[in-house]
């Protein structure tokens, strides 16, 4: 239901309030998407990221020391002996007994008193090859299980009080889908072959593997989610962090998405994350429930005449009239019901 003017928000939202404003700032910067079709949906809620720790094995490059790469040449020529080694060199044998004692337990490149795999790619390439375990924590949209790339990143401290303190009058609030978190610790392993490919720096091409993956907890973000008329599927943008002003960005589009928009020649500004369309089905009940919400609803507001509709303005408190255009290419798209997300492309009278 929209919005009575004689309510009172307890909750103030930094762009669910004025959709609008967001709406229009999205079709400028895609504006090329006008000439094949319309934004049918653009709806606000809060949506649920889940932060998690990961434990990588990560591989880094670097180059030995000449006496390194010497104590190694030989240990792998069969002179496994510190004293030997310290003989034939003409070192201090506690120096040996370091620079040995570096090789196997700070490179990991002699085990049980030959050369690993990566000592032996070491010496054979010239490069002191190094795995590490480390962790990382990442941020993962969890509807869809899509893990976030860094700008889109959202801060986890000072968050508004809003996102934990109950249900905001309004304002739909999802939790994270129970069988995203199943998967992402059944799959765990396979998100480092799904985001490596990415240039957005999700993982650092230097990560080997991921040997464990731990949901740490969950916060809502204000998103929005927005359904072209020309697109098969919706998705869902959130606002970036790298900039100084808000852009909104993708967190990912299905895969049914990508090939409709390569047919038609059009792409985003930035590279964007790819998945499987059974990835995106959460957000697409989603879609259905508000539209169908939407359907049965009983308006507020009585319009006079079939293609205008009243709507209250945010920022000046009062309520404006839109008359619906047909030619929506030079029309204002403007979110008919904040609560429903319904886009209509209309002009203020």
């Amino acid at each position: 239901m929209a919005e009575n003017k004689d309510e009172k928000r307890t909750f103030n939202f930094r762009y669910i309030d004025n959709p609008d404003k967001t709406l229009q700032k999205w079709d400028k910067l895609n504006e090329s998407f006008r000439e094949f079709g319309k934004i049918d949906f653009f709806f606000g809620f809060l949506c649920p990221i889940c932060i998690a720790e990961i434990d990588i094995e990560e591989r880094v490059r670097g180059e030995y020391s000449t006496i390194e790469k010497l104590i190694l040449k030989l240990y792998y020529n069969g002179l496994t002996e510190a004293e030997v080694l310290s003989d034939v060199t003409g070192l201090n044998i506690e120096m040996v007994k370091n620079i040995l004692s570096v090789l196997e337990n700070g490179y990991g490149h002699i085990k049980d008193g030959v050369l690993t795999e990566d000592g032996l790619n070491s010496l054979e390439t010239d490069i002191n090859i190094q795995r590490y375990e480390t962790t990382r924590q990442i941020q993962i949209e969890a509807l869809t299980g899509c893990v976030l790339v860094p700008e889109l990143s959202q801060t986890i401290s000072g968050e508004n009080p809003y996102y934990d303190s109950g249900e905001p009058y309004n304002i739909k609030k999802y939790p994270p889908s129970e069988s995203v978190i199943v998967n992402l610790k059944r799959d765990f392993a396979d998100i480092l072959n799904e985001y490596q490919e990415y240039e957005s720096g999700i993982f650092d091409r230097n990560i080997e593997m991921i040997n464990s993956i731990e949901i740490e907890g969950s916060i809502s973000v204000e998103c929005f989610m927005v359904k072209y008329s020309f697109l098969p599927h919706p998705f869902i943008v959130l606002p970036s962090q790298a900039a100084r002003f808000v852009k909104w960005v993708p967190v990912a589009i299905s895969q049914s998405n990508k090939e409709a928009m390569d047919k038609l020649g059009i792409k985003f500004d930035r590279e964007v994350v790819v998945c499987s369309d059974e990835k995106i089905e959460k957000i697409v009940e989603i879609y259905k429930t508000i539209i169908e919400e939407d359907e049965k609803k009983i308006t507020r507001f009585e319009n006079t005449k079939p293609d205008q509709f009243t709507k209250r303005n945010p920022e000046t408190k009062s309520f404006d009239t839109y008359r619906i255009k047909e030619d929506y290419k030079n029309a204002t798209p403007i979110v008919r019901d904040w609560c429903f997300g319904k886009v209509e492309y209309c002009e203020k009278i």
